[in-house]
């Protein structure tokens, strides 16, 4: 679209620049018999003026001045723009898709052990329905981990490390077991809930 729409252009410049120079060319002629002749030599030569002006001129279009609209809208199909747009500035990606709950996943020793006092750490991975990397921010993406042994939760911090991968943060008080769910909107991702054991750190 853009190359027809430039090569009309091109063509049309090539139209007036023509005609400019055919209207100079008269302007030149007629100044020069002007100042150059006596009266009775410009009046002897009117006719043959007045003719060549009338040649010069006489096929000026006014219209050509107009930039022509020609090839400015194409309709077309949406797989048809789709594929005339590669190359074009990259490929012109296809809109993004939601994420999908039950493909994402996560990855980390923090999903299965943890000391007690010291930080663990997951990375939650978001994926779309077509098991790709969901690249657009994930809304309602939560985390709760809940001690077996106290009936506590404890709090954990959550950070988005890239474009699809949200790092997952927490540090266990008590021992044995721990229930940690991971949900987007409500509903579970792939594996959780996750069973997580904290045992005491060598420091203590």
């Amino acid at each position: 679209l853009t190359q027809h729409k430039v090569k009309t252009l091109a063509a049309q410049r090539d139209q007036v620049e023509l005609l400019h120079t055919q209207l100079t060319s008269c302007l030149e002629y007629v100044e020069g018999s002007l100042t150059t002749g006596t009266q009775e030599e410009i009046l002897g030569m009117k006719g043959s003026l007045l003719q060549q002006i009338s040649q010069i001129t006489g096929d000026f279009n006014s219209g050509i001045l107009a930039p022509k609209e020609e090839a400015n809208i194409l309709l077309v199909a949406d797989s048809d723009l789709h594929h005339a747009c590669k190359g074009f500035a990259g490929v012109v990606d296809q809109p993004e898709k939601p994420v999908c709950p039950e493909k994402c996943y996560c990855t980390g020793d923090g999903i299965k052990s943890a000391k007690i006092g010291e930080l663990a750490t997951f990375i939650v991975h978001a994926i779309d329905r077509s098991d790709k990397e969901c690249r657009q921010p994930v809304k309602g993406l939560s985390t709760e981990l809940f001690s077996c042994r106290a009936n506590t939760k404890v709090d954990c911090q959550m950070r988005q490390v890239g474009e699809s991968k949200y790092e997952v943060q927490y540090q266990p008080v008590n021992r044995g077991q721990h229930q940690l769910h991971i949900r987007i909107k409500g509903k579970s991702i792939k594996g959780s809930p996750h069973t997580v054991v904290a045992r005491p750190s060598l420091q203590s």
